[in-house]
């Protein structure tokens, strides 16, 4: 595989897509990126203060209890992946995070659970 992706765990479906074609013996990774963050610190930071804030939309009971997210960030841009009860709950969760001190971005990959 080659090329760059935003995330750790970008990276890791990547490969576990690649690795799930019939007839695959193995999946040669190394050409394949993460994007650097060159704010560390803060991206660590962003991601405490998001998943915080999902938490307390939790117990305010202001999305659906159940919800399975795994949230990333890479200068300063939040990614959110997983699954949420309903529809509605990605809009609330996008605004809570987007509403972070030093959030440039969301981006979101996030399905509502069947």
């Amino acid at each position: 595989m080659k090329g760059t992706v935003d995330t750790k765990l970008q990276a890791n479906k990547a490969v576990e897509i690649a690795s799930s074609v019939d007839g695959v013996r193995d999946v040669i990774d190394i050409d394949l990126k993460v994007k650097d963050s060159s704010s560390v610190i803060t991206d660590s930071l962003i991601t405490a203060k998001v998943k915080g804030k999902i938490t307390n939309l939790n117990i305010s009971k202001k999305i659906e209890k159940g919800y399975d997210l795994h949230i990333e960030t890479t200068n300063q841009v939040v990614h959110i992946f997983g699954e949420v009860g309903k529809l509605e709950d990605i809009n609330t969760i996008v605004k809570v995070a987007k509403d972070v001190k030093n959030v440039k971005d969301v981006k979101t990959n996030i399905k509502v659970k069947n």
